[in-house]
């Protein structure tokens, strides 16, 4: 172990480390191979330790790890990875590489965050106006990370915009979506245009449609464009399996024969 800051510094920078592909590189830029790292990062081999040039006694271990040799990937080579994948097209076995590479930055990003290396706005800068994510249901161009909305109760509104499809909530991180630029909540009028697009299809509407517009109809930015499904037949009943106008159903049973009808099921959970 060296105990001088600013020798390690300066050897840190040296591409002391062999690596794979027959080269050198810097500590910070290299890791001894995993299934997990491999998985995360792809094969490059320029990553990793070439354990067979490298003296496998713990000193020497101990020596690159003080360097910076990296257990956790990098900003930079998980951004890489990301927009390594999106030179091919989007294809499901590409986008299921891209979520891996990207639920990993989801991992990290509180390190980051706390971090002085600025790892984050690396990340960041790398993506930014690059299409490099996938969207739903789009398996023909990738998306720059600002084009695309958060997968949160996709099914509201999942017509009407690009929207990143990776839907592990525990693994994704509000806060790196944010970070992204990428739309955390739709507007109001995503949902009512989906609404109206499942009336025209004739297409039964999840239920989170109407959990969205409930919770927004007393804001006054959402209030109009709510209003304007009210000469619709914007309510699914589930019994008719067919749309309703408002004005056509009560909360007792009417004397209307099939001209109106009693709300059946008012819960939206």
């Amino acid at each position: 172990i060296v105990d001088d800051d600013e020798l390690v510094q300066a050897l840190s920078d040296l591409p002391l480390v062999p690596t794979q592909d027959g080269e050198w590189n810097t500590p910070g830029n290299t890791y001894y191979c995993t299934d997990e790292l491999r998985e995360v990062l792809g094969n490059n081999t320029s990553y990793w330790v070439d354990e067979k040039r490298l003296d496998p006694s713990r000193s020497t271990r101990a020596f690159i790890e003080q360097l910076g040799l990296r257990s956790k990937p990098s900003a930079a080579h998980l951004a890489h990875r990301i927009l390594q994948i999106a030179e091919g097209e989007p294809s499901k076995q590409a986008i299921d590489k891209c979520e891996i590479a990207f639920y990993k930055a989801c991992d990290l990003f509180d390190d980051w965050k706390r971090s002085d290396a600025g790892e984050l706005e690396e990340f960041k800068d790398m993506l930014s106006g690059k299409d490099c994510l996938p969207s739903h249901k789009d398996n023909e161009k990738w998306h720059a990370p600002q084009e695309l909305y958060a997968p949160y109760r996709l099914e509201a509104f999942s017509s009407q915009a690009n929207i990143l499809p990776f839907r592990g909530p525990p693994k994704l991180k509000r806060e790196l979506l944010d970070e992204l630029n990428i739309t955390i909540e739709p507007e109001t009028e995503l949902v009512v245009n989906h609404l109206v697009h499942c009336i025209e299809t004739e297409t039964k509407p999840a239920k989170t449609v109407y959990q969205i517009l409930n919770e927004r109809s007393g804001k006054d930015d959402a209030a109009e464009e709510i209003t304007e499904l009210a000469d619709l037949g914007c309510i699914y009943d589930e019994s008719h399996g067919t749309y309703l106008r408002p004005n056509q159903l009560f909360w007792t049973a009417p004397s209307l024969g099939d001209r109106a009808f009693k709300v059946l099921n008012t819960r939206t959970e």
